[in-house]
C-alpha cells in the first residue's frame, strides 16, 4: 500500500478491513514494514493502535515492527509531504 502523508499529518490503516477478514485480536498476529520512498531520506513516526491505546513506536526511513491487531499509524513530522510503501502480514496462532 501506498500512503501520501501531508507534512505534519497523521495516516491510519485499518489492516483487518484491508485484509477482507476479521482475524480475533486474542488469535492473531501481524508483521509491518515501511520505507519512505519520496524523499529519499526522509523519516516517519509509525506505530499501532489498538482499541485506544499505542501498541509501540517506532521512527525511521524505513524499519520492520511485530503487531497485534488493530491500526496502523504514519506520523509524518517533517515539513513536507512524504510517500511511504506500506506492508503487512497478518496471521492466525491458533484459535481464530
Amino acid at each position: 500500500m501506498i500512503l501520501n502523508v501531508p507534512a505534519g499529518k497523521t495516516e491510519w490503516v485499518d489492516v483487518q478491513q484491508l485484509a477482507g477478514t476479521s482475524i480475533p485480536c486474542a488469535g492473531g498476529g501481524s508483521t509491518h514494514g515501511w520505507k519512505v520512498w519520496l524523499p529519499p531520506n526522509a523519516s516517519v513516526t509509525r506505530y499501532g493502535m489498538h482499541q485506544g491505546a499505542k501498541m509501540g513506536e517506532w521512527s525511521g526511513n524505513s524499519g520492520t515492527a511485530g503487531g497485534y491487531c488493530g491500526a496502523i499509524v504514519v506520523e509524518n513530522p517533517n515539513n513536507f509531504q512524504v510517500t511511504v510503501h506500506l506492508s503487512w502480514k497478518m496471521w492466525c496462532r491458533g484459535g481464530c
